[in-house]
């Protein structure tokens, strides 16, 4: 490693460098030094100490001609390198292509981040009717509650972790829809567990219906969901259910692949 710009190595400076990075990647457009260091909260002096050393290692870039900061080609390696060591996205990529190839939607797949769920990978079926824009693009963070996958995952929770979760937390809503207590959505995945899936429709996304189902390795929680995406109003209700199953079956050869078997969880 070169010397050259080299940062002090203090839980103070490695606290900025994430608060600053997280900040550039909030958003497509760049920042200015000036918005940097009133997000981030420290000085413009140490902003563009900072800026500068990670400019040396391509974690950042700078834009001479906008003035302005954004990611680096590092961070993409990075991003690319932690997507390989991923057993679960390196796994579940050949069935996310099997799952729209067999349905003729778009498929997901995501974990759980606190209350939220990130979504992890995606697969896109082009069909004759085109593509429909969605909110659900890999990197993605929307509130578990409101998500069929988010459900998914949920209902292999106890009803005690799930108060302990969503203990004082206020329910958001996306469109008119979605409980807005932690009584009405422990109702909802009371029926979850009950059918083995997941679906909603028109919480995050009017007019757009998921469908989605756990995903085991180990342990009753599940540690993922493979969820579909389609539009509501092109699907019969026959179609609805033969994909519930379908989807059923890809998590379970999922699951199977990341070493779960029946009994190591609740997910059979």
């Amino acid at each position: 490693m070169s010397e050259r710009g080299a940062a002090p190595a203090t839980s103070r400076t490695a606290e900025r460098i994430v608060d600053l990075l997280t900040l550039l990647g909030s958003r497509d457009q760049p920042f200015t030094a000036l918005e940097i260091a009133a997000e981030v909260g420290i000085p413009k002096s140490s902003t563009h100490q900072l800026l500068n050393y990670l400019a040396t290692r391509d974690v950042v870039r700078y834009d001479p001609v906008q003035r302005t900061w954004g990611l680096g080609v590092a961070v993409f390696q990075l991003g690319a390198a932690y997507k390989r060591s991923r057993p679960l996205e390196v796994v579940g990529r050949g069935i996310l292509v099997d799952v729209a190839q067999a349905t003729s939607t778009t498929t997901h797949l995501a974990v759980l981040e606190g209350r939220d769920v990130l979504y992890v990978d995606k697969q896109q079926q082009r069909t004759g009717t085109g593509t429909t824009q969605l909110v659900t693009e890999t990197g993605v963070r929307l509130p578990a509650h409101l998500t069929a996958v988010g459900r998914a995952l949920l209902s292999t929770f106890s009803d005690e972790r799930l108060t302990e979760l969503y203990r004082d937390y206020e329910f958001v809503r996306r469109t008119s829809l979605g409980p807005e207590s932690l009584t009405e959505l422990l109702r909802d995945l009371a029926r979850v567990r009950a059918d083995g899936f997941a679906i909603e429709s028109g919480l995050t996304t009017a007019g757009i219906t998921c469908l989605a189902a756990p995903v085991f390795e180990q342990g009753p929680e599940a540690v993922a969901a493979l969820g579909i995406t389609f539009v509501t109003d092109q699907m019969s209700p026959e179609q609805v259910d033969q994909h519930a199953r379908t989807v059923q079956d890809f998590a379970h050869r999922l699951s199977a692949d990341l070493g779960w078997a029946p009994g190591t969880s609740e997910g059979q």
